[in-house]
């Protein structure tokens, strides 16, 4: 572990959420504004009990994909992962829902298999906006 850059207490290694900043920071710069795409802030652990409660009633669902993405009239779930961990039971069944209700959805571990998914999806991209309209 580091030593925190404000200088209290320790830095944890979190490889996700690392991914997840280097994600975003590509889907920011490269997807044109024809693709519509956040974050859904559902991670365990985060919260109080009493918040946890509220957001569940207010119909939080665990398991939901880590980036949503809205394109053409269909959604598209993006899952991302560190390269040695899994998903969680809850991802599992989410990734289950989506294939079974035609929700394309992927995993992927690295920049370049985002890169690789928004591509295979057809998302158009910075530089190449319009080429298939």
């Amino acid at each position: 572990m580091k030593n925190s850059p404000r200088g209290g207490g320790v830095m944890k290694n979190r490889p996700e959420e690392d991914l997840q900043k280097a994600v975003v920071a590509l889907l920011t710069v490269t997807l044109t504004d024809d693709v519509f795409w956040f974050h859904v802030p559902n991670q365990k652990g985060t919260r109080s009990g009493f918040e946890a409660r509220l957001l569940k009633g207010l119909g939080v669902k665990p398991g939901v994909a880590d980036l949503l993405f809205l394109f053409r009239g269909q959604v598209f779930a993006l899952e991302l992962k560190a390269p040695k961990a899994y998903q969680s039971p809850t991802q599992k069944e989410f990734e289950a829902t989506c294939k079974r209700v035609g929700v394309p959805y992927m995993l992927c571990r690295s920049i370049d298999e985002v890169q690789g998914a928004i591509a295979g999806w057809g998302f158009p991209t910075r530089g190449k906006a319009h080429a298939d309209n």
